[in-house]
């Protein structure tokens, strides 16, 4: 088991930010399981916000406010009994680490590599300070807001990742809409308003905004709380419940090839609702031809739960909880009601015709109907068979009861009752919006000019950007024959910049001590006299080291973390499997280099450049 140093010892800990160790004072463990570090540039005050944030997700207080339910003592408790379980098993510890750090911008963070260090093995004797649960919690944060239930929360919402990173790898959309679910919803506290952070002109665009969006030039990282709703709408014990819907969000794999992504974790979970825990697995087949399967379903009828938030009796709601949201938040809207576009019905003969918006994928739009009676609510023959649409009313003052339903191209409904209010709630589900082709995959690699001569250059979507996050790419030349006798070799000049070097004691496996995250390596796919070249599967892959190596750090460290990470190489590889470029190159203009192919000779090859 880990030991920790009594109160008032000095660490030295990894500082990601800055890339070196520096000195870490522990203040306090607080309630036996979490050691609050202040680093050099943290304050007093800092430290006394930090402290109470621990003692408020800890419940040392005793404060029955900070019950989310009367089982659980604390949040603390009750996100390790719904959420699950810490992976503790890789730590070899019971305690969090809350480090307190200069870090020049506002913001908190967790780094699942710091406990996966050694997957699937435990931290050893030899592990680094950082080979731990961390939190790093900025300064700069808790100065902005001093508040300690602010602070408390985005804890909570940090170790929502830890936790989910212990079961493995998934999509970005999922886990930040999972851990933003766990800090309102779960912990019984409000959701996170959609005014949070980075604003946004029209909430329209929002709604009708590409499901998995997360950008903030696109829709200001508005789907954190978008998805967190959804699981919220899902969690109702009538529809998947608290537990499946925890499982929805932490389903995973640290199998990089088999991430569960989008419509592949949804589908397998919504298409049990209301069956039983299944005893085995048998992966779904995603239907990509029909509108009609489980994703769509949800889609649909959660838009539907958001808009019936907007009916002020309760008493007027539709009463299927496919159709409403939990009852904690029931009764209060989520989305602004005063946004959807409205047509007031107060003038005889008023009609609403072709109404419509552009919807990208899982994206809608809804309409809002003051007040007609006797409305006729149709859909053109012609409109795209891939939007569902869904129509709700409201009761009336006459005990009339609310309706939902389901219009497809060519259908219509007639509302019978008194006036009422009705919204018209559309969902774009495409069911090929998940499907990519080749064509429409960016390249990474594209043609440039360097130093008058034509080069490929791996980069961003656009020139000056930085190259895009989570890609595996390799630039791969055609078939060649190297020659059988004599000597051979591939020259070509080079110029990188990656993100920086990072020697901090970790390992990418046993024994392969890392000088950095993203790299760029040579390989070459060989082929056997017979085998049809064209056949990418035939080769045998070799990586290559050209003349001088690829670099290391100043203890001989040479392994990039991504050809791990990225699953490109397993833990039972030589340490020279995971040896590239990573960092800077050290000119300002392109550096020859020479790959010897001598070792190939007779052969057929392709030369690749592989980036991760």
């Amino acid at each position: 088991r880990r030991g920790y140093p009594p109160v008032g010892s000095k660490v030295a800990f990894h500082n990601p930010i800055f890339g070196e160790m520096r000195n870490f004072t522990l203040h306090e463990v607080v309630a036996g399981n979490i050691n609050v570090w202040a680093g050099p540039k943290s304050t007093p005050a800092n430290v006394e916000v930090a402290l109470k944030a621990a003692h408020i997700y800890a419940n040392t207080y005793d404060i029955s406010e900070l019950r989310p339910v009367p089982e659980s003592s604390s949040w603390m408790d009750h996100e390790c009994k719904v959420f699950g379980s810490m992976p503790f098993m890789y730590t070899c510890s019971n305690r969090i680490n809350m480090l307190l750090l200069e870090c020049g911008f506002e913001n908190a963070f967790v780094m699942s590599w710091d406990y996966l260090r050694n997957f699937p093995g435990p931290a050893t004797n030899e592990s680094i300070a950082n080979h731990d649960i961390v939190f790093y919690m900025c300064n700069d944060i808790l100065e902005a807001d001093p508040n300690p239930y602010a602070a408390a929360n985005t804890f909570a919402h940090e170790l929502a990742h830890v936790i989910q990173g212990g079961f493995g790898h998934t999509f970005g959309t999922m886990t930040e809409g999972g851990a933003t679910w766990l800090e309102g919803a779960l912990l019984r506290l409000p959701p996170r308003p959609m005014v949070y952070a980075w604003g946004f002109r029209d909430w329209n665009e929002i709604n009708a905004a590409h499901f998995y969006a997360n950008t903030k030039e696109l829709h200001a990282r508005k789907f954190y709380q978008i998805h967190a709703m959804f699981l919220t709408y899902l969690m109702q014990e009538e529809l998947l419940g608290t537990a499946f819907t925890s499982a929805l969000q932490t389903y995973a794999t640290f199998n990089n090839d088999d991430q569960p992504w989008g419509r592949s974790a949804y589908d397998y979970f919504l298409g049990r609702m209301g069956k039983s825990e299944p005893t085995s697995f048998h992966p779904v087949q995603l239907d990509t031809n029909s509108v009609d399967y489980p994703f769509a379903d949800a889609l649909v009828n959660y838009r539907v739960a958001i808009a019936a938030a907007c009916i002020k009796e309760g008493a007027r709601r539709p009463t299927q909880a496919e159709y409403l949201l939990p009852a904690h938040v029931r009764g209060r809207p989520y989305w602004d009601c005063s946004s959807y576009p409205t047509f007031w019905s107060a003038e005889f003969g008023a009609s609403v015709v072709n109404a419509s918006r552009k919807m990208h994928y899982g994206g809608a739009a809804v309409y809002r109907l003051a007040m007609p009676q006797g409305a006729t609510i149709s859909v053109a023959p012609d409109a795209d068979p891939e939007v569902r649409t869904k129509v709700l009313a409201a009761g009336d003052e006459h005990g009339t009861s609310a309706e939902v339903h389901e219009l497809r191209p060519g259908e219509s409904v007639v509302l019978g009752g008194y006036a009422r209010e009705v919204f018209v709630v559309q969902v774009n589900v495409d069911p090929k919006g998940e499907v990519i082709s080749e064509a429409e995959v960016d390249p990474l690699w594209r043609h440039t000019t360097v130093d008058g001569e034509r080069a490929w250059m791996m980069a961003g979507a656009q020139e000056g950007e930085e190259y895009l996050p989570d890609v595996v790419q390799g630039l791969l030349t055609p078939v060649l024959r190297v020659p059988a006798y004599g000597t051979a070799s591939v020259d070509f000049q080079a110029w990188w910049d990656l993100e920086a070097e990072s020697v901090d004691g970790s390992k990418v496996c046993s024994g392969c001590y890392a000088k950095g995250y993203d790299g760029l390596q040579v390989r070459i796919h060989s082929y056997e006299d017979g085998v049809d070249a064209s056949e990418l599967d035939a080769a045998k892959i070799q990586v290559v080291r050209p003349e001088g190596g690829y670099g290391s750090g100043p203890g001989g460290e040479a392994a990039i973390h991504a050809f791990f990470d990225g699953g490109i190489y397993g833990a039972d590889e030589v340490c020279s499997n995971f040896e590239g470029w990573t960092g800077k190159s050290s000119s300002t203009s392109t550096v020859a280099k020479n790959v010897s192919l001598d070792a190939f000779a007779g052969k057929q090859i392709r030369i690749e450049f592989l980036f991760v």
